[in-house]
């Protein structure tokens, strides 16, 4: 498919990122933004993220885990 900066990958993720940005439209984003699961670990769809809204994107380290941390911590706050 070419480089992550080549017109031909940018034009195939244009669908991916336009989901991206309605699920963002839903909850109302506030910067900084961060990208999660296994699409954060394409750097392509965090620039082109970053051109659309104009923010600076974060990902963090292991963004494919970023659920599971979620469910982990909505967990131990059930335990209560």
């Amino acid at each position: 498919m070419g480089s992550p900066d080549s017109p031909c990958s940018c034009v195939a993720l244009e669908p991916i990122l336009k989901r991206v940005m309605a699920m963002m439209q839903t909850v109302g984003p506030t910067p900084p933004l961060m990208l999660s699961g296994g699409v954060a670990q394409n750097q392509a769809i965090a620039r082109m993220l970053e051109e659309e809204t104009g923010e600076k994107v974060v990902i963090p380290q292991y963004p494919q885990l970023m659920g599971a941390y979620g469910a982990a911590l909505v967990a131990l706050g059930m335990r209560d």
